[in-house]
């Protein structure tokens, strides 16, 4: 999922992960990842989790970077 992330920004002429390691990024924080993931994935199988968790992970990822 992590790789398709990098392709889909890279096909969007943001090319950060060309400079800077979103990998480390998130393995830096992979606590707070995880967590995102699984608050994100809550109720999934009921259609009613909540991808916000892990989108604001997801900006603050790239923010940082």
């Amino acid at each position: 999922g992590r790789l398709l992330t990098l392709l889909l920004l890279y096909q969007a002429y943001y090319e950060v992960g060309r400079y800077i390691s979103l990998e480390r990024i998130i393995e830096e924080s992979k606590e707070t990842y995880y967590e995102a993931l699984l608050q994100s994935s809550r109720g999934w199988h009921e259609a009613k989790h909540d991808l916000r968790p892990w989108w604001e992970y997801f900006l603050g990822m790239l923010t940082a970077a």
